[in-house]
């Protein structure tokens, strides 16, 4: 009787780790693109057994396949960047294709033809970006780099650029808006995608999992606020999101972070909001001015700094990246309130200038007066 039972439990065991292995392989997937394409000669034919190389400019990693019987190649799991192509064969010219770009989870198609020549005969090419995807039905739109840097953010908070995405929108029509929840970095999640409930966007960094539930509200918020200098770009899928993100949500956003290369590079920032900067709110300005006093913004003091910087440990091998961000804010808040005199907590209000009705007798409210040209609704 033991042994069956040994025999059960290692297939359960079996199954088990094949279930994590397939989970940590898909999210692998999520978070990176890939490039594949076909290799033809210049009648049309395939090109099996065609050496094809990969390479990244900026770290020097290269990767090297061969293509098929078809003449089909591919590679995936690819950090986004730019790349370069070479293909070999004996019999013909070497052809190599430069700045090829690859986005987070989007394949890029590179086919290529070979023309008869010497492998030392090489032919360059330089990539054009496509028109439009041809390798999925995914919906979205891809937030650049350049999209990041350029956009004004006030608290520097990444997720708010979903709104420059067609099909979400901020509930009850506000920008920014969040009404279930007043959790920091939860402001994206109060967005409605496709007119679907607020709450359902998944969040994913490098192809991890970045999604907790808030309690009690049925709804999925990003863990954390990652640095807005550290983001490379960010693809927010919208409509038929792919398999690959393991997905319960009806959005998926995917963050890419920046990494180290062969060159040092890195940035820095200052943002400063004092109070002599600012101006004054309406309100409180006309305020001021009825009370006498001079014209003077509330005191509100606002700074963030920090910077990012990236480079080699060891050349074409390993790198460092590393990134920074604080936020500093004063603010003082005044308020007037009323309370109750002694005479009021007794029950006393003679000494007030206005009349105390009874709200429970609603026929005797002044209310109720104005509507009946005056008189007591009671006759």
């Amino acid at each position: 009787m033991g042994s069956p039972i040994r025999v059960i439990s290692s297939r359960i065991l079996g199954g088990f780790l094949a279930f994590l292995l397939s989970a940590a392989f898909a999210f692998s997937q999520a978070g990176q693109g890939k490039i594949t394409g076909l290799i033809t000669d210049t009648s049309g034919a395939s090109v099996p057994a065609a050496s094809v190389k990969l390479l990244n400019p900026a770290t020097g990693v290269a990767l090297t396949t061969q293509t098929t019987a078809a003449g089909l190649y591919s590679f995936v799991s690819l950090i986004p960047g730019s790349y370069n192509l070479t293909v070999e064969k004996s019999g013909f010219a070497s052809v190599v294709q430069t700045d090829i770009l690859v986005q987070v989870d989007q394949t890029t198609p590179v086919n290529l033809t070979l023309r008869p020549g010497t492998i030392r005969q090489v032919i360059t090419v330089q990539a054009a970006a496509p028109l439009a995807g041809t390798t999925n039905s995914t919906i979205g739109q891809l937030i650049t780099a350049a999209t990041i840097q350029r956009v004004p953010l006030v608290d520097r908070d990444v997720y708010k650029l979903v709104q420059l995405s067609p099909g979400i929108t901020p509930v009850n029509g506000a920008v920014n808006n969040v009404e279930f929840n007043q959790r920091p970095g939860a402001d994206v999640s109060g967005f409605s995608i496709n007119g679907l409930p607020q709450g359902t966007l998944y969040y994913l960094e490098d192809g991890a999992p970045l999604t907790i539930a808030e309690n009690n509200l049925g709804a999925m918020i990003p863990a954390i606020i990652p640095p807005l200098d550290s983001i490379q770009e960010y693809q927010i899928e919208t409509n038929n999101v792919p398999a690959s993100t393991q997905s319960f949500g009806t959005g998926v956003l995917s963050l890419v972070s920046k990494s180290g290369a062969n060159k040092v590079h890195g940035d820095a920032f200052f943002y400063g909001r004092p109070n002599f900067w600012a101006a004054n709110d309406p309100f409180v300005k006309a305020s001021q001015l009825e009370a006498g006093k001079p014209n003077t913004p509330p005191n509100f003091h606002r700074y963030q700094w920090g910077g990012s910087i990236g480079g080699p440990i060891e050349h074409d091998k390993l790198f460092y990246f590393a990134d920074y961000e604080g936020t500093t804010q004063r603010s003082l808040d005044t308020a007037t309130y009323t309370v109750p005199t002694a005479a009021e907590r007794t029950g006393n209000f003679s000494a007030d200038s206005f009349t105390v009705y009874n709200p429970f007798d609603v026929e005797q409210t002044p209310l109720c007066a104005q509507t009946n040209g005056g008189a007591p609704c009671r006759q």
